[in-house]
C-alpha cells in the first residue's frame, strides 16, 4: 500500500526461496499522487511477487500492466465468510433507531478516507433531521485525537468515535445502524460496504466502491 515498504521487500526477497504471493489492499487512485521515483519503485517491487491476488476488480488491469507475466495477476475478491462471522449480527430494521447512521470508517493509515465529504454530508442530514446521531467505527488510537479535532472544527454535533474493537464487537455495533454513508472517491475494495451488506445495513456510497455497486446498487451514487 505504501511505497516506504517497497525497499524492505526488495531486501528480503533474495533471502527467501519459496513462493511469494501478494494480496492487494491498495487504492489505485493513490498511485496518481506518487512521485515518478516511487512509481518506478512500485513497478520493480510488484515484480518481486510470484503471484498477485487482487481484492478489487478495478485494480487488476493496472497491476497486470506492471507484471512481467500478467497472467500471474488475477482478481480473487476478498473472502468474508459472512455466514460464519456476520450473519449472527443481523438485526431487524423495525427494532432499530432510524436516526442512527454509520459515517465512513477509520483505519490506521495516515490518510483520511474522504473524511470532509462524509462529515459535510452528515451535517446536511443533521440540519434536515435534528435528532440524527452518527458514529464512525473502528477508530484506531493513533487517529482518535486528530479526528475529534476535525469534528470539532467542522461543528459536527451528536457524533461518536467508536474505539477500535475486536471484529465481532465492531460488527455488532455496526449492525445497530439504520443506514451507512461513505462517499469514497478512490477505487477501493470497500470493507465497510461489504460489512454493511453482510449485516443488512444499506449503504449510500459512490460507484468507485466496488462492493457498493454490487451489494448496494440502489443506493450507489455517481462519483464527483
Amino acid at each position: 500500500v505504501f511505497p516506504e515498504f517497497f525497499p524492505l521487500l526488495k531486501k528480503i526477497r533474495p533471502q527467501f526461496n519459496g513462493t511469494v504471493i501478494g494480496i492487494t489492499d491498495i487504492q489505485t487512485g493513490i498511485l496518481a499522487y506518487w512521485s515518478l521515483e516511487d512509481t518506478s519503485l512500485f513497478i520493480d517491487s510488484i515484480r518481486l511477487y510470484d503471484y498477485v491476488a487482487c481484492t478489487n476488480a478495478d485494480e487488476v488491469a493496472t497491476f497486470k500492466g506492471c507484471m512481467t507475466n500478467p497472467d500471474r495477476c488475477q482478481y480473487t475478491g476478498w473472502s468474508m465468510y459472512c455466514q460464519e462471522i456476520h450473519h449472527q449480527f443481523i438485526k431487524d430494521p423495525a427494532t432499530k433507531n432510524n436516526r442512527l447512521i454509520s459515517v465512513g470508517i477509520s483505519n490506521p493509515g495516515d490518510f483520511n478516507r474522504d473524511l470532509l465529504t462524509n462529515l459535510s454530508l452528515y451535517k446536511l442530514l443533521k440540519e434536515r433531521f435534528p435528532d440524527l446521531k452518527g458514529f464512525q467505527y473502528y477508530v484506531t488510537p493513533n487517529k482518535k485525537d486528530g479526528l475529534a479535532k476535525i469534528i470539532k472544527q467542522l461543528g459536527v454535533r451528536d457524533f461518536e468515535l467508536v474505539d477500535e474493537l475486536d471484529y465481532n464487537r465492531a460488527l455488532d455495533y455496526l449492525s445497530n445502524a439504520y443506514i451507512a454513508i461513505h462517499l469514497y472517491t478512490f477505487w477501493v475494495v470497500g470493507r465497510l460496504a461489504q460489512d454493511c451488506a453482510a449485516v443488512g445495513v444499506p449503504m449510500v456510497g459512490s460507484e468507485t466502491n466496488l462492493p457498493n455497486r454490487l451489494c448496494h446498487s440502489e443506493t450507489t451514487v455517481k462519483n464527483f
